[in-house]
């Protein structure tokens, strides 16, 4: 009995042979050969990315939520998962449902360990974006188990970053004119905001 461990998928062919020193009247039976298949193990990893808020307010906490699942048909092993963060934003924390996670700004990186079939990873990323404008999110997973299809492996999430605005106006009106000299006169300022965000630290100024 021979013992071996295929490495590589595919047909392997083991060859045996028998001989004597005594002659043998019939040498078409004194080789065999067994054909084996090698099958490696397979595992339909899939990456899934949402925001929590589109479009949203430059300088607001915006939550990345990402969804690793194993397909099948075998265990997935190793698995690892690499978020790239969008540029102009800050990494705030991160939270995962399995495994361990590192951040290296703009990279998160997330060290799953074995996904079995069905199963799945959650981990739910918080950043700050400091730009308006559009910032995209990349995300993939790998694994040392062969994918049957890697067209789901990644996915990427496009948010829309605004900044405040507020459109002040200000009219002036005076309620004698002419005045005589010397009688009073008032002048009504007012500051009106038309939107559509509100107006912070507003100051008028009067000469």
């Amino acid at each position: 009995t021979v013992h071996i461990r295929p490495d590589v998928p595919g047909i392997i062919t083991n060859t045996v042979s028998v001989a004597s020193s005594t002659s043998d009247p019939d040498t078409s039976n004194n080789s065999d050969s067994e054909n084996t298949t090698v099958t490696s193990l397979q595992a339909d990893l899939s990456v899934t990315k949402s925001d929590d808020i589109d479009p949203i307010i430059e300088g607001g906490n915006l939550a990345y939520t990402i969804v690793v699942t194993n397909n099948g048909p075998d265990a997935a092993e190793n698995v690892t998962v690499s978020d790239t963060l969008p540029a102009g934003a800050t990494f705030n924390y991160a939270s995962q449902s399995k495994g361990t996670c590192a951040i290296s700004y703009p990279l998160y990186h997330c060290q799953i360990g074995t996904l079995q079939v069905g199963d799945s990873a959650t981990m739910v990323v918080h950043i700050r974006p400091d730009v308006p404008g559009i910032i995209t999110n990349i995300v993939s997973v790998a694994s040392n188990t062969t994918d049957p299809d890697t067209s789901n492996n990644s996915d990427s999430e496009d948010t829309t970053v605004y900044v405040l605005q507020a459109d002040l106006s200000v009219t002036k009106s005076d309620d004698v004119d002419p005045v005589t000299d010397g009688e009073p006169l008032t002048y009504t300022v007012t500051v009106t905001n038309n939107g559509p965000d509100a107006a912070e630290d507003v100051i008028v100024n009067d000469t």
